[in-house]
């Protein structure tokens, strides 16, 4: 929980979902975050993929920040995000998530 302490210290709102159908149950009723931080592994052989799926469908920007390395190619690059390697200090994710704010959806600042 280290990265939503920190976001919420620096004044953002923070909304967490731990499963693919929670995070897609927020989405469908009408959470539009301004950005998005996901983990490539959402369950037992779930993956975070439905979840970019929504959010591009949306334009929300939004990062891949896992541990899951070999599953980041294929989902990175189909959605054309960021992909940060845990471990990582909260405040380089932060950064580097608001940073997509700034970009055109699908656009890869890193």
């Amino acid at each position: 929980m280290g990265l939503e302490l920190a976001a919420q210290e620096l004044g953002h709102d923070v909304a967490t979902a731990l499963s693919v159908e929670e995070a897609l149950d927020l989405i469908s009723r009408g959470l539009t975050p301004d950005v998005a931080v996901l983990d490539v592994n959402l369950g037992v052989g779930k993956t975070c993929a439905p979840v970019a799926r929504e959010l591009a469908k949306r334009d929300v920007p939004f990062v891949i920040y896992s541990g899951a390395i070999d599953r980041k190619t294929t989902i990175g690059r189909a959605a054309g995000v960021p992909f940060i390697p845990k471990p990582a200090l909260p405040a380089d994710v932060i950064e580097l998530a608001l940073q997509q704010r700034e970009l055109p959806c699908g656009a890869d600042a890193a």
